[in-house]
């Protein structure tokens, strides 16, 4: 006995220049979960002395190179996931994380303060960090999922607030 569902993408094709959407409505039957009779639950950041609220648009990813998980959130007291935004910008919403095997770690997340869909990586050997924006607009990014296809492609599905669709982007050939 499964659960039936749909499962539908959004966004353009991703090797189609058209404007339209594609949507399918496959169907997929799943097995039931396994019962479990109890979790381990911990708390990953209890906001400190200050009791921030912290741990909003939660996002989790294992190290490849330890197995370690990642743990990516949103602090809504301070405003960020990844820090200080530049020039105190509200950045770190709905924010998405993926490895690559042993070199980096990537981020997807909306900028409030831009109403932008950023991608931002990190060089943990080098304590280095590179961000760019993938979608610009009036409240582009919200929502996000990303992953990389293969080791230097990412991948980003997204909200467009302002058209109320959902997007998809991938680097231009």
């Amino acid at each position: 006995m499964g659960i039936s569902g749909s499962v539908s993408s959004c966004g353009k094709s991703p090797r189609n220049s058209s404007d339209s959407v594609a949507s399918t409505g496959v169907s997929i039957t799943a097995p039931v979960l396994k019962r479990v009779s109890s979790w381990d639950v911990q708390t990953v950041d209890d906001g400190g002395e200050s009791e921030d609220n912290v741990g909003q648009h939660t996002s989790i990813a294992f190290d490849p190179a330890d197995g370690y998980p990642a743990i990516a959130y949103y602090n809504v007291s301070d405003f960020h996931s990844l820090g200080d935004g530049p020039g105190g910008h509200n950045i770190g919403q709905y924010i998405s994380q993926d490895w690559k095997a042993g070199s980096s770690v990537g981020f997807a997340y909306y900028d409030a303060t831009d109403g932008e869909l950023i991608y931002t990586e990190y060089y943990p050997a080098l304590l280095m960090i590179s961000s760019v924006t993938v979608a610009e607009g009036d409240d582009m990014g919200k929502w996000a999922d990303f992953k990389y296809k293969t080791y230097d492609d990412p991948r980003f599905s997204f909200y467009n607030d302002t058209d109320n669709d959902c997007q998809y982007a991938e680097l231009a050939e």
